[in-house]
């Protein structure tokens, strides 16, 4: 099985290009392999609409897609599979099995409001503000230094950074902490071997003041863990 987030990937927000969508359809065909397509972000673009879903070219149904309710309200755990044949049939037994089934109360509203207008007027908004916040952030970061590497998403709602290969993002952490402040460091997304001088920025769930402010400390923290090793 292959997992898959080909829109604004988390954590580094890359984008699979369709090229490469048609590289990875074409090896599950030729062997046999499901793809496991998670797509929570690509209504939130910035910079252009991303390429279109794997489902959408999948002709032979080695695609499950997923779709959360996280524009919307990530505790909602409301989400939506597509998936063809008996495929479909043993996952939604198995999820039957496994739950006993999501609240239908919780599905009426995301139903209605997915139905309605008011989904597309909030996914515009939410896009707008967070583009307004991506940029806000890209400005700040230039202040960082030149050995400092900075991905830029053009969506989504991370940054990826990656410190001098000297640098241990772990104790990174725990120096922040002090300052108050708090990331998720890259070791924390590798499953064997990981690189430690990455770190991931998620900017969706704190106020523009509180974004600033913490930047500014974690920066702080950067210089003197970059000068610490020059030294």
């Amino acid at each position: 099985m292959i997992y898959t987030i080909p829109n604004f990937q988390n954590p580094t927000g890359a984008v699979l290009s369709f090229p490469r969508r048609l590289e990875l359809l074409h090896i599950a065909q030729r062997t046999n392999t499901l793809i496991v397509e998670d797509d929570p972000w690509s209504e939130i673009y910035f910079d252009g609409c991303p390429p279109l879903p794997l489902k959408s070219l999948d002709t032979y149904g080695h695609v499950i897609y997923l779709k959360g309710s996280k524009i919307i309200g990530p505790g909602c755990r409301i989400g939506v599979l597509a998936a063809n044949g008996t495929l479909l049939s043993r996952l939604i037994a198995a999820k039957g099995l496994s739950d006993l089934g999501t609240p239908l109360l919780n599905q009426k509203v995301v139903s209605l409001l997915l139905e309605s207008k008011r989904i597309s007027a909030h996914t515009e908004k939410l896009r707008t503000a967070l583009e307004v916040r991506r940029d806000m952030i890209t400005e700040m970061l230039k202040k960082l230094p030149d050995v400092v590497t900075v991905n830029v998403p053009t969506g989504g709602l991370n940054y990826w950074i990656t410190l001098p290969a000297c640098v241990n993002t772990d104790n990174l952490l725990y120096e922040a902490k002090k300052e108050g402040v708090s990331f998720m460091p890259g070791s924390a997304f590798y499953a064997h071997a990981p690189e430690c001088h990455h770190l991931r920025i998620c900017f969706s769930s704190v106020d523009d003041y509180s974004l600033q402010d913490g930047l500014n400390k974690l920066f702080k923290v950067m210089y003197r863990a970059v000068k610490g090793r020059k030294e």
